[in-house]
């Protein structure tokens, strides 16, 4: 089973397919018997600002109905990311709501069975094998082949880890772990 740790080792190759696959197996793993579904807030074409209000929206949507999920990000080789969640525990009919409400042109969905592709014109197309590899085949159908989905980490101690060896947490705005300024971080000295 892959965890962050080969998430960060694939990026550091820079081996872009690897970094989907692990990222993909740790998704898969986290779900455990809940349903996955990866969707997103962000559209492109659309102005960054809307698609922030858009991902602020979704965000806060997966958080009032109580459900587990891990940040995600997805872009083509060193190319500007967006957002998306990998969620457990949506019901189908809520992961096709999402594809309506923040008008996206897919969602991928699976409970039992084989991975789906839901679109938003109605159709649904269906991959099957493995779980971590029909979430590869669905994540290529969706957005092509050369779209990578990086795990981000999911606690403050991955966080550090993540930066520690990347130098920083996500590819959006370079977030790091650096305090702002006049805060004291963990472990500082405090002066009177």
């Amino acid at each position: 089973m892959a965890g962050l740790r080969d998430v960060i080792d694939k990026v550091q190759e820079k081996d872009w397919k690897a970094v989907t696959k692990a990222s993909l197996s740790l998704l898969y793993a986290n779900a455990g018997r809940l349903s996955l579904t990866i969707v997103s807030g962000w559209r492109s074409g659309r102005p960054e600002a809307e698609n922030e209000e858009a991902n602020d929206a979704l965000r806060r949507e997966i958080r009032s109905l109580g459900l587990g999920h891990r940040e995600l990000e997805g872009h083509r080789e060193e190319k500007e990311p967006e957002p998306l969640y990998g969620v457990f525990g949506l019901t189908k009919d809520q992961a096709l709501r999402i594809l309506a409400s923040y008008h996206q042109d897919a969602v991928i969905y699976r409970e039992r069975g084989p991975v789906l592709l839901l679109r938003a014109e109605g159709q649904a197309d269906s991959f099957k094998g493995s779980v971590p590899r029909a979430l590869t085949q669905a994540i290529a159908a969706w957005k092509g082949p050369s779209y990578v989905l990086e795990a981000l980490p999911g606690s403050f101690m991955e966080a550090v880890g993540y930066a520690n060896r990347l130098g920083r947490i996500g590819r959006r705005g370079q977030a790091s772990l650096q305090p702002e300024p006049g805060m004291a971080r963990d472990g500082d000295a405090e002066h009177d």
